[in-house]
């Protein structure tokens, strides 16, 4: 594998992240490729990395590779974590833009000729567009940052008070690599991750109107469900320490603007409460204990951070009462999530 793949005439590479996804993979492929023009399908690049699957997901893939040889890769190796398949992807990517996809997810077929033509026009270092969110029994649209249109426009139009999420970005390839961008591996919750380095190496941005991706949710074994949450806490802490470690030290190479800071500050609000409840979803003395320990290392390695993230008011609270009010805010927040 070379470390760098030089770009082609693709327009778009999608990135298909796939472990032990035989029963939904058809679902996603086909939503890339069935009923997609021949001359739209020459545009695009799959890259399916299989990421040790222990069932059937790369025999599967390996027919749509075989039937259209031009647009699917596959490309097996072994488990290490969601993080992997997106570093394998940014150095094999022949595509202008790349955009992440699950393998138990799909893209909405319909939208696809007309995204694609619009990213070949493109010029942002970031396209955002529209996401569904599939619930078993409902879909929602989330349809942020209309402040952007389809001009081309600088990152600091974005309203900082607007979450970005992975879902919702496709970016320039040569922008992920001139940026050293590189997820952790072996770790849950790097989407947060990829959308921070994301914004961090862009500096402009367009808004394509349509959806996109759809993201199938409503799993309690999911990630982000209330059992992953519990599963995976301590991948938090990865998470928001490499995070925290790419902020400070783009705030003191770079000459950025406030509102691309403000940007970058919203996604570490984000990772952060998301740590702080998972902690409080445990409800131990343990994880008490745990949580403090962390806190304290905010405090003496991160002071930035510490500073940006009393703005969270459960976090200020915590701290204000020198976690005594543990116990009380763990209930309050297992009532929320029904645990």
């Amino acid at each position: 594998m070379d470390d760098v793949a030089s770009l082609s005439d693709k327009v778009l590479t999608i990135s298909v992240a796939a472990y032990n996804v035989e029963k939904t993979i058809e679902e996603t492929l086909d939503s890339l490729v069935v009923g997609v023009p021949d001359e739209i399908l020459h545009k695009i690049e799959i890259i399916v990395v299989n990421d040790g699957s222990q069932d059937g997901t790369s025999d599967a893939v390996k027919k749509y590779a075989e039937r259209y040889p031009e647009s699917v890769r596959i490309y097996d190796k072994e488990n290490a974590g969601w993080g992997s398949t997106v570093n394998t992807s940014i150095k094999l990517a022949r595509g202008k833009y790349l955009k992440l996809l699950d393998g138990d997810d799909w893209f909405l077929t319909e939208n696809i000729p007309e995204f694609v033509h619009f990213l070949e026009g493109a010029e942002a270092d970031l396209v955002m567009s529209p996401y569904i969110k599939r619930y078993p029994d409902e879909e929602l649209q989330e349809n942020n940052h209309r402040l952007i249109g389809k001009e081309f426009s600088r990152i600091e139009r974005l309203d900082p008070e607007e979450d970005i999420f992975m879902h919702e970005l496709a970016v320039r390839t040569d922008r992920l690599r001139s940026g050293g961008v590189k997820i952790a591996e072996k770790c849950f919750y790097t989407d947060n991750e990829f959308a921070f380095e994301a914004i961090r190496c862009s500096d402009t941005v367009q808004r394509y109107e349509k959806p996109v991706y759809v993201y199938r949710l409503g799993n309690a074994e999911q990630s982000v469900g209330l059992n992953g949450i519990k599963k995976h806490y301590h991948d938090t802490v990865v998470v928001a320490e490499r995070i925290y470690d790419s902020f400070q030290k783009y705030e003191m190479e770079s000459r950025c603007s406030d509102v691309k800071v403000d940007l970058l500050k919203r996604k570490i609000l984000l990772i952060t409460d998301a740590l702080y409840v998972s902690y409080l979803l445990m409800d131990s003395w343990e994880t008490k204990k745990e949580l403090m320990e962390f806190d304290c290392k905010i405090k003496g390695r991160y002071g930035r951070v510490y500073e940006l993230t009393n703005a969270t008011k459960k976090i200020k609270l915590l701290r204000l009462s020198g976690f005594m009010l543990y116990g009380f805010m763990a209930r309050k927040v297992k009532q929320r999530y029904g645990g």
